[in-house]
């Protein structure tokens, strides 16, 4: 079907999920918290996850259609997303680079070293990040409060076996802004390193990659 001229990874997304060589799409997410107020949060912090992913997502699809153009592609991608979350109480207090280790181990179980945007990296939600999200407006209305100066939302991202030199400052992961989770992903899915947005980010004087 013809359609809007869209962006690469994301024909790419489309296309793998349509022909079945990925049955779905999302991040693995990492729970690494277990406390009175994270068990509280938890459920909504998942769901501002998703409705971040969902936001941005179709904001895409607003900012590229032409009249006419319908949203059947953005919503036969978005029918297909799901996370993965890795919530047991043996990642307590877990730091990124045993999740690293983790992800790493799972990935290569499945046999899926490289093979998409979701075994290439994944989510770590600790306790840092969740005292960043709990006040955070929902993702269709993920533009109150965010302003220079104002409070930056973030999770950690974690690259599965990234190139590391000694010298280098990027460690193999960093801080996200969630209203830069899928422009993240598709950079990913350019089997470009995170090292290049970690680079971008610091080159910006940013702490966050994504923060304004």
């Amino acid at each position: 079907m013809a359609f809007m001229n869209l962006p690469w990874p994301t024909e790419c997304l489309h296309a793998a999920l349509k022909n079945g060589s990925l049955s779905y799409w999302g991040f693995v997410i990492y729970r690494t918290t277990y406390t009175v107020q994270s068990d509280a949060a938890w459920p909504q912090i998942v769901d501002l996850i998703t409705s971040y992913m969902k936001a941005l997502l179709y904001y895409e699809y607003n900012d590229k259609r032409r009249d006419g153009d319908k949203s059947t592609v953005y919503d036969e991608i978005w029918a297909k997303y799901q996370l993965t979350i890795m919530d047991d109480r043996q990642f307590n207090g877990a730091s990124v680079f045993d999740i690293q280790l983790h992800f790493e181990k799972w990935v290569e179980a499945q046999g899926k070293r490289d093979d998409s945007t979701m075994y290439r990296m994944c989510m770590v939600i600790d306790d840092e990040s969740i005292q960043t999200l709990l006040e955070a407006p929902p993702g269709e209305n993920r533009k109150l409060g965010r302003h220079i100066g104002g409070p930056v939302r973030f999770v950690k991202v974690v690259e599965a076996f990234p190139e590391l030199d000694s010298l280098d400052e990027f460690q193999g992961w960093m801080k996200c802004e969630i209203n830069a989770l899928w422009p993240l992903w598709k950079m990913m899915s350019d089997g470009d390193e995170m090292r290049m947005s970690y680079d971008e980010m610091k080159g910006n004087g940013k702490q966050v990659y994504g923060a304004i």
